[in-house]
């Protein structure tokens, strides 16, 4: 599904309802040139079987959408802890000598850079920035490699230690959720019982013709307006609906005040 994140959203929305539409339509054109209106069941009989059909759908849609929300929210709960982690660390160097603090401090700030103006854009196409993850690591090796002098620097270490994990975990989730998408097995099964629910509205005996084709067409445009929305949300780094760098942006412009 990685393609449709190179499509502007509202072009793959309008595309995908249309096809979606055009083709309910034509299948039902179809079906009723072969089968007469007279030969097809009982609207009570065909709807409790379509109803059920249509009931699993909806509910395999509804917790879609809640889950691909929820990890949507918490991917941008992810960035800002991330940030937020690196905002504590750059200003905790403030209580150690200078010839430690500055150099870790210069190399907080390049990260930061590193992350908003090459990782961000990478991330849209499922990458990652090099030069981010080395900054990491060098943050991660300046960090450890500090031998306090007293039990206050100690104390300090400890801290710094915690924030630097932290950032560093935060760093792996933000990439691994750049990467972990809905499985195919799943897509395809939705696909296929939508198909269900909209052949099964063929089955309904409606005098007007009118109707019938737009009750068929509303309920594609339905369907698939909602698996549009899952698969925006599903990785939230790329296209149009994407988790900005916006936390990482403020922690940028309160280290570059401070140098």
């Amino acid at each position: 599904m990685d393609w449709i994140y190179g499509i502007p959203t509202w072009l793959f929305a309008i595309v995908a309802i249309s096809l979606a539409c055009t083709l309910a339509a034509f299948g039902l054109s179809i079906f009723e040139r072969r089968v007469s209106l007279a030969s097809l069941t009982h609207n009570d009989v065909a709807g409790p079987i379509v109803t059920t059909i249509g009931t699993i759908l909806a509910v395999i849609l509804s917790f879609m959408v809640v889950t691909v929300w929820q990890e949507f929210d918490q991917a941008a709960a992810t960035v800002q802890n991330e940030a937020a982690a690196l905002g504590d660390l750059y200003h905790l160097c403030e209580t150690l000598p200078k010839s430690f603090a500055m150099p870790l401090r210069s190399e907080i700030v390049l990260y930061v850079r590193a992350v908003v103006n090459r990782e961000w854009p990478a991330m849209q196409h499922g990458d990652f920035s090099r030069q981010a993850r080395d900054r990491a690591h060098t943050i991660m090796e300046r960090v450890a490699s500090f031998h306090p002098a007293d039990a206050r620097q100690a104390a300090v270490l400890a801290s710094m230690l915690d924030l630097t994990n932290r950032f560093v975990d935060q760093r792996r989730t933000r990439l691994f959720d750049n990467q972990e998408s809905i499985p195919p097995v799943l897509w395809g099964m939705m696909l296929f019982i939508s198909l269900v629910t909209v052949a099964g509205s063929y089955l309904f005996r409606v005098q007007s013709r009118p109707a019938h084709y737009l009750m068929t067409i509303l309920l594609a445009a339905t369907i698939v307006a909602t698996m549009v929305v899952i698969a925006e949300l599903d990785l939230p780094f790329r296209g149009d609906v994407h988790i900005s760098p916006t936390a990482f942006v403020r922690t940028r412009l309160a280290t570059n005040s401070q140098l």
